[in-house]
């Protein structure tokens, strides 16, 4: 789960900077 969590964190930022 940590891998998991860890790439939704970065898609997350990616959205954020995006957005």
């Amino acid at each position: 789960r940590a891998l998991e969590n860890g790439q939704y964190q970065k898609v997350n930022m990616k959205l954020c900077l995006g957005a």
